[in-house]
């Protein structure tokens, strides 16, 4: 299959977009690759870009999910020149052609330009946009990719030419579309919004059903695990549960990536998955809290967890009753989401501590659990999320 990465021209050099995905929530957004917190102005002019009236819905569309999530190389600081190299890279997404980070493309996109309400585009600062795009150009020459740069008619140089690099200059989105070879539609933002309001109609019955089910299938739920809780709880911690009692060596390792119990305190690690009918962005965005599940080794005894699009996180519970112990986590490989995890993090005791995985994770994520105090040696708990 055919993979096209897309590159917004900026000022500041080209930023790729990455993925693009439907979610169930309530704004789209834009996130920098791996990370989970929306770039707020960017996400919200991007939400009404690409739902309702705007240039992906009317173009792609009518959409029966609710929002978009894409993700991006580096931040836009400003301006809206994204927008054509958006609506492009939701073409190709909708071929599932599109080239996510660090994939090889077969061909480059490079786009710039303003989508007004006609679909004529508008783009400024186009010379220092291809001064800027250098590194991408001497990238796809040394291996060989054609790139196609596409913006608004009479704004290049004249002058310029580089190799495998070709400039299609269009007058309106839709020619973009043309050149990139991408099904569309001519909608105009009316004949939008009388499909979206049979669908939200629909999408009311249906909610409407499945709030009366649901309702039904707590009551039930509910009865059901007062009794079995406790005893669950009991069998499913029971295989991988170390219990290091004062009477034991000192500085022992208990079981990698246990639950460990010890007079005074104790360390949970559960996996964050997100619950049905939801998914991971909505646990990052804290929409919905998640099911934690205890974490399970292998029969070789360790402690593997395999990236799959509902396991977004990781849990660790740290309960003390008094303050002598410190717990810290270290990185051994890879990285969590949101943050900066090159150094040792302090794990806060009675706090539920999460650490989410980047939505593009591709390579193994290790990290350690280093328990010190006083009396004992450092007691180590290693845990690995590895790419299936």
């Amino acid at each position: 299959m055919t993979k096209v990465s897309v590159y917004i021209a900026t000022t500041n050099g080209p930023v790729q977009i990455e993925l693009i995905s439907t979610e169930n929530i309530p704004r789209s957004e834009v996130v920098l690759s791996g990370d989970f917190v929306p770039l707020d102005d960017l996400s919200s002019e991007y939400h009404h870009f690409a739902t309702g009236s705007g240039p992906v819905s009317r173009a792609f569309g009518p959409f029966n999910s609710q929002s978009f999530h894409m993700e991006i190389s580096a931040a836009i600081d400003s301006g809206r020149s994204w927008h054509l190299a958006a609506l492009i890279a939701h073409g190709f997404n909708e071929k599932q052609e599109l080239a996510a980070a660090n994939e090889i493309p077969d061909k480059i996109i490079l786009a710039t330009g303003r989508i007004e309400n006609s679909f004529e585009i508008i783009s400024q600062h186009i010379q220092q946009k291809l001064e800027k795009s250098d590194g991408l150009f001497q990238y796809a020459e040394e291996h060989d990719i054609p790139i196609e740069i596409i913006g608004p008619k009479e704004k290049f140089p004249k002058n310029f030419e580089r190799n495998n690099v070709s400039i299609q200059e269009i007058n309106n989105a839709y020619e973009a579309l043309d050149i990139c070879k991408l099904k569309y539609q001519k909608q105009t933002p009316t004949t939008l919004m009388d499909d979206n309001q049979k669908n939200e109609k629909l999408s009311k019955k249906m909610w409407m059903r499945w709030t009366a089910s649901l309702v039904f299938l707590i009551i039930i739920g509910f009865a059901v695990s007062q009794v079995v809780e406790t005893q669950t709880l009991r069998l499913a911690f029971k295989d991988f549960t170390s219990i290091v009692n004062k009477s034991e060596k000192k500085g022992q390792k208990v079981g990698q990536g246990s639950l460990t119990k010890m007079n005074g305190f104790s360390v949970k690690v559960y996996e964050v998955h997100s619950a049905t009918n939801s998914n991971c962005a909505e646990v990052h965005l804290g929409k919905t809290p998640g099911d934690f599940v205890p974490l399970e080794k292998l029969p070789n005894g360790l402690f593997v967890s395999p990236i799959t699009q509902t396991l977004c996180g990781i849990n660790i519970q740290f309960n003390q009753e008094d303050k002598k112990n410190l717990l810290i986590l270290k990185m051994e490989s890879g990285k969590f989401a949101g943050g900066d995890y090159n150094q040792n993090i302090d794990i806060r005791p009675n706090e539920k501590n999460v650490f989410y995985i980047p939505r593009n994770a591709k390579n193994k994520i290790a990290y350690s659990l280093i328990l010190k105090n006083d009396a004992e040696k450092p007691i180590i708990l290693t845990h690995e999320i590895v790419s299936q």
